[in-house]
């Protein structure tokens, strides 16, 4: 019973000689102020070396505000006395 490859391990295959190689995680590049969108756009007035805790990507979408936690709904706590009595 042959196994199928995909296309991206005929090419590993062919420029290693067999050899299994694994895949490479790339690390997230860090930020900088030349990434900045208020730096991009002449709105930052601060000199620092690192990026600031305003920092937000320049991005094609333009200024994108950051993801905000997932608010989970508890049932209130007399609901739950409520029921062991």
């Amino acid at each position: 019973m042959s196994k199928t490859l995909r296309f991206a391990e005929l090419d590993a295959r062919k420029s290693h000689g067999g050899a299994k190689i694994a895949p490479v995680a790339r690390k997230p590049k860090k930020p900088s102020c030349e990434d900045c969108y208020f730096q991009k756009n002449l709105l930052c007035s601060l000199e620092l070396d690192e990026p600031c805790t305003t920092f937000r990507p320049d991005r094609p979408e333009g200024l994108v505000p950051p993801k905000q936690p997932v608010l989970l709904m508890r049932p209130p706590r007399w609901a739950s006395g409520a029921q062991a009595a």
